[in-house]
């Protein structure tokens, strides 16, 4: 309620901002609104071409009202004529990988934002759901194992190291893993 309030009173005073018409398009999605967010996501989009929120919103709007070709084409669209921002085909790679369930668009996609910024570490776990999503535990250990090396005191990712090794049956790899992380934090719950 509150933030509607806020979100109503940011409306009044700043009606052309895109940040504000993108939140206002995601309280009303939230909200079952979708003419109203279509709308506030649409208006967003004009006055900013490179709001990701709001295209993101776009896009899961028209996947949820099943036109699926359609989204397909607006994300392809701003793929290709991105010039390599990385938060958009992050955010692109996890589209095609969560509401379009095309892996290989996403691996590619998420491939290309490393390629800008070889320190993204949002790309490199979205890389790692895209593998287990796929089944492919190998690949997604190899990219948490490389995640891991960015992130070395990350009790998180050495536990999913571990637990993506016990999957595969390594067991003195995860249990390594497992040792790594509680080495970190003796307390983690989910490493001991």
């Amino acid at each position: 309620v509150a933030a509607e309030r806020a979100l109503k009173l940011l409306s009044t005073n700043l009606p052309d901002s895109p940040v504000v018409r993108t939140e206002v398009g995601r309280l009303q999605l939230a909200k079952g609104d979708k003419n109203g967010a279509r709308g506030s996501f649409t208006s967003a989009l004009a006055k900013d071409p490179t709001n990701v929120t709001a295209l993101e919103g776009l896009i899961t709007l028209e996947v949820q009202e099943g036109h699926r070709d359609a989204a397909r084409r607006r994300l392809d669209e701003a793929v290709a004529g991105t010039g390599g921002s990385g938060e958009l085909l992050v955010v692109a790679g996890r589209l095609y990988a969560d509401l379009m369930s095309d892996f290989a668009a996403a691996e590619k996609t998420v491939r290309r934002a490393l390629q800008t910024n070889p320190d993204n570490l949002e790309a490199f776990g979205l890389l790692a759901r895209i593998h287990i999503k796929k089944g492919d535990l190998t690949s997604a250990t190899t990219e948490m194992e490389e995640l891991t090396k960015r992130q070395p005191k990350s009790v998180g990712n050495q536990t999913a190291v571990g637990m993506l090794f016990h999957l595969q049956g390594k067991v003195d790899n995860a249990k390594a893993a497992y040792e790594r992380a509680l080495a970190l934090d003796g307390k983690a719950p989910i490493a001991s």
